[in-house]
């Protein structure tokens, strides 16, 4: 999933006017701008995606990438790309029964049978479970991991989106004047 931000050419020209006696000033002043905004966008993206499910910030936020803006190319980017959630980066506990779950906010906690808590000799925390040979569950190894949704298709969803589109046009207005102001008042040496 790529979010994409860039200057309007309304915009651009307001920052081309205002800064016209100060060489390369609109460039500099507008790749500024949507660098803070990206920043801005990725922290929004993060606490929206965190609102929906009970994945923690350290997994959420490895899987964006910022693209930067420049001088030369007024545009930046952000994107989420990566596999699957391991279960134990969610809201995870360990019962008689196997692992209680509760991925999504809004569902109830679910309890996977015969699951269970392991810490491998890597330190990688997981919820596992045994594999079935022959219908019948092994009785030692070998053991899978269980996995959760991918944090891409949580930020591509409509709801999600449609949050983090409507801070990003406001992030990227504030950002804006405030880069103006700064190169304005700037004292030149």
């Amino acid at each position: 999933m790529k979010f994409n931000v860039e200057i309007n050419q309304g915009d651009l020209n307001r920052v081309c006017l205002l800064l016209s006696t100060v060489k390369g000033g609109a460039a500099k002043v507008t790749a500024r701008a949507i660098n803070r905004t990206l920043t801005g966008v990725k922290t929004d993206a993060s606490s929206e995606i965190r609102s929906v499910v009970t994945a923690t910030k350290k997994y959420v936020d490895r899987t964006f990438k910022i693209q930067k803006a420049s001088s030369a190319r007024l545009q930046g980017a952000i994107s989420s790309t990566g596999s699957p959630l391991p279960l134990a980066s969610f809201s995870t506990r360990q019962t008689k029964k196997g692992a209680s779950v509760q991925v999504r906010k809004d569902r109830p906690r679910k309890v996977v049978p015969h699951s269970f808590h392991a810490i491998m000799k890597s330190g990688h925390k997981g919820v596992f479970w045994r594999e079935k040979v022959g219908g019948r569950m092994v009785g030692r190894l070998p053991i899978r991991e269980l996995y959760g949704p991918r944090v891409p298709d949580i930020f591509s969803n409509e709801p999600v989106m449609k949050v983090v589109f409507a801070k990003a046009n406001e992030r990227m207005t504030k950002n804006l004047s405030h880069e103006i102001d700064y190169e304005l008042l700037r004292p030149k040496t």
